[in-house]
């Protein structure tokens, strides 16, 4: 089972990528018929006829009615057997943030085996963020699988190098992980406190108004250790930073103050 604050954590920042995302339709809380019968969402309304067309887009396999579907029996309607059963439909159909619902779903039901059975088959077709996500438990040792931060870094780098629409905060997030894997060690990878340094700089870079929550605030992390690092290990983790732009198409590639 996985660790209630870790998994609150992890739900918010999950919660954060669907807003980030987009197309999630915000369920106003003043009831389900206010308005003269409308379904209100934060972006507009849902009329009677419209929501008959979104359903009956949803039974012809309409992945993202279904998906919306769900969020209207989720957050409006308060019927979680029905925004389960659309989820999962829009999973089955391709729906990443539908995907992303149905595995966190069954993480919190303690169904680690079938979480993470869906979650490697998502990563394995390339989602980004199931790729994030299998990084996570492995560098967590969390939904069954064993704590191992080799692999941790290996699914990161794939979500980082093979999407270039993440999200700054999914950059910084990911970053986050991995210098402090690198910064304790252990699990197939050897510390290596210049790569954390490099790492935890660019987490800064892609998230500069807050810390990365998921784990900690790597600007702590940066101060220690640009008092406890040499010269030439500063300029070491320079050229680490640089490298990293240069694998993510930044043109960007001067120092980044601490």
């Amino acid at each position: 089972m996985m660790d209630r604050k870790v998994f609150r954590m992890t739900l918010r920042y999950l919660f954060v990528l669907i807003l980030i995302g987009g197309g999630v339709f915000m369920m106003s809380c003043r009831g389900k018929h206010d308005n003269g019968g409308d379904l209100v969402t934060k972006e507009r309304f849902y009329t009677e006829p419209e929501f008959k067309a979104l359903m009956k887009a949803a039974e012809q396999g309409d992945a993202d009615a279904q998906y919306r579907v769900a969020r209207v029996y989720g957050m409006e309607m308060e019927d979680a057997s029905e925004e389960e059963k659309w989820d999962r439909m829009a999973a089955e159909n391709g729906h990443e943030m539908a995907q992303r619902n149905v595995a966190v779903r069954l993480l919190n039901d303690g169904k680690n085996g079938k979480a993470v059975t869906w979650i490697q088959r998502w990563a394995g077709e390339r989602k980004k963020w199931a790729e994030f996500y299998l990084g996570k438990l492995y560098a967590d040792g969390d939904g069954g699988l064993k704590k191992d931060h080799a692999k941790a870094i290996d699914w990161f780098k794939k979500a980082l190098y093979e999407h270039p629409e993440l999200t700054e905060e999914d950059r910084s997030a990911m970053y986050s992980a991995m210098g402090e894997i690198y910064r304790q060690g252990g699990y197939g990878i050897e510390a290596d406190p210049v790569r954390a340094y490099a790492f935890y700089r660019l987490a800064v870079f892609y998230n500069k108004n807050s810390y990365t929550g998921l784990y900690h605030n790597p600007k702590i992390h940066i101060e220690h250790l640009n008092t406890q690092l040499k010269q030439k290990e500063l300029s070491d983790a320079d050229a680490i930073v640089k490298e990293e732009f240069k694998r993510l198409n930044k043109e960007r590639v001067e120092r980044i103050s601490p």
